[in-house]
């Protein structure tokens, strides 16, 4: 279920959570502020006949927001009523999975998609296998038409000819620009591919960096001046962080440092560390939360 809750204050929109979550801000966000909303009723979230898909949501402080799933983009209203979604489809005619979603206090959206094209490529494996995974980028601005859709090829305009799944792409919208961050290839040698531009119109790709044991998570945000930040966990336990500019351009990276504590001591037997977890705050820091087996650690 849905549910929306407006405040007064408008940059109290800036989190579109769960109820416990929301609620629980009430009393620790800001003692002294007065709060004046409260929340609407609910509404169920369509059911997809293919199956079940993780939702995501994304809200400005002008009181707009989207709701995402599987292939299909929805308008919320104030009361929390879906409206009439926008729904991608790959050249193929298959459903493009969203991937991310970003929307900014302009009205301008951007998402993330992925699809495979279900194409055989019989040197990937013994047998022929399904291939291969496109990245692709949406944006457009609310009330001003269709979404422009761009797929997005890596450095050179070769496809990546692999099986695996790709990360991301990641997409985060800055006063001027659009960026969007995603891999190429799989475990055994990934690249991570980068674009950028102005929302709506083409966007410029290069490759960041490469691993030769593939990348295991990716991580997209803003500064607080609307520059991209962004980061990803390379091989079992190297961390690496890169700023753009206001171009939307993320720069080469420099070396990236070792995550403490991530993997593990020889000689001890110890559960296998889970991959971790990205996040990030309004004021531009980064958090990257693991386990190794015994303890969870923390590293900025």
């Amino acid at each position: 279920m849905i549910i929306r809750w407006t405040q007064q204050r408008a940059w109290i929109q800036r989190a579109l959570t769960s109820i416990v979550a929301l609620a629980g801000a009430c009393a620790v966000l800001a003692p002294g502020v007065a709060f004046a909303g409260g929340f609407s009723a609910p509404v169920r979230l369509p059911r997809f006949p293919e199956g079940e898909y993780a939702w995501s949501f994304a809200v400005n402080d002008r009181g707009q927001a989207l709701a995402a799933a599987d292939n299909r983009v929805y308008p919320v209203s104030p009361t929390g009523r879906l409206g009439r979604p926008w729904t991608f489809v790959a050249p193929d005619g298959g459903p493009e999975g969203i991937t991310s979603l970003a929307l900014d206090d302009q009205g301008r959206v951007a998402i993330g998609l992925s699809y495979n094209d279900l194409s055989e490529v019989p040197e990937i494996a013994e047998h022929n296998s399904t291939c291969c995974w496109h990245a692709a980028v949406a944006s457009w601005e609310l009330g001003t038409g269709a979404p422009v859709v761009q797929d997005l090829e890596p450095a050179g305009g070769q496809t990546s000819r692999n099986d695996e799944a790709q990360l991301g792409p990641e997409v985060a919208i800055g006063p001027t620009a659009l960026t969007a961050l995603w891999t190429e290839g799989g475990s055994s040698e990934a690249h991570l591919e980068e674009a950028s531009g102005a929302p709506s119109e083409p966007l410029h790709e290069h490759q960041l960096t490469s691993a030769a044991n593939g990348i295991q998570a990716i991580h997209l945000t803003l500064s607080p001046g609307g520059d991209p930040l962004a980061a990803w966990r390379l091989d079992t336990d190297e961390i690496a962080t890169v700023k753009g500019s206001t171009s939307g351009k993320l720069p080469n990276p420099p070396p990236p440092q070792k995550a403490p504590g991530f993997t593990q001591d020889k000689g001890q037997q110890q559960e296998p560390p889970v991959t971790g977890e990205f996040s990030s705050d309004p004021q531009g820091d980064t958090l990257f939360t693991y386990l190794t087996g015994t303890f969870a650690s923390r590293s900025r």
